[in-house]
C-alpha cells in the first residue's frame, strides 16, 4: 500500500503504521485538510452525503475523492455534520439506519457494505462517483432508485430505515 502526501511518498512496511495512521490522520486533515492522500477506501467504509458532498468515513477518519490527485484525500469531518444529526430523513435522500439491540458494530458496516454493493449492483448508480456515475438527466431517478434497494436490503436483515 502506498499513502502520498503532499510533501513526499511513504510506503505502510505493517500494521502499525497502519494504525498510527488511522489514528492521527483526524487530527492531522484538521490541521493540512488535503495533504494526505490514499489510493484505496479501507473496508468497510460508509457513504456520507452532506449538503450535496460525497464524504467517505472509515476508522473514525472522513475522506473525499481528489479530481486532481485521482486518489481519496484525508479531510476534516464535513461541517457542521455532527449537529445536523437529528433522526429525520436527511433532505438529500440519505438513509438514517437503525441496528437490531443484537447486531454488533462489525456487523453493522459489514451488512451497510453488502446493501451498498447490491444497491450499486441493481440500480448502477454508484454513491462513490460524482453524479452516481450516471448521466446528469437521469441522475435524480437512479439515486432514488438506489436509496430505495439500499433501504429494502437494510429492512431484510431487520435494520428499522427512515
Amino acid at each position: 500500500m502506498t499513502i502520498r502526501a503532499s510533501n513526499g511518498t511513504w510506503r505502510c512496511v505493517g500494521l502499525a503504521v497502519l494504525v498510527v495512521l488511522a489514528v492521527s490522520s483526524r487530527a492531522f486533515a484538521q490541521e493540512h485538510d488535503h495533504d494526505l492522500f490514499v489510493s484505496a477506501l479501507p473496508l468497510p467504509h460508509t457513504t456520507i452525503v452532506f449538503g450535496g458532498v460525497s464524504y467517505y468515513y472509515a476508522n473514525h477518519t472522513y475522506y473525499r475523492w481528489s479530481v486532481n490527485q485521482k486518489k481519496y484525500a484525508v479531510v476534516a469531518p464535513p461541517p457542521g455534520y455532527e449537529s445536523a444529526i437529528t433522526g429525520q430523513p436527511a433532505a438529500d435522500g440519505a438513509l438514517y439506519i437503525y441496528p437490531r439491540n443484537d447486531v454488533s458494530p462489525d456487523q453493522q458496516m459489514n451488512d451497510r457494505y453488502e446493501c451498498d454493493s447490491a444497491a450499486t449492483a441493481e440500480t448502477g448508480y454508484d454513491r462513490t462517483k460524482e453524479d452516481g456515475g450516471v448521466a446528469p438527466d437521469v441522475e435524480p431517478a437512479k439515486r432514488a432508485d438506489y436509496f430505495r434497494a439500499e433501504a429494502t436490503c437494510l429492512e431484510a436483515r431487520g435494520y428499522r430505515v427512515r
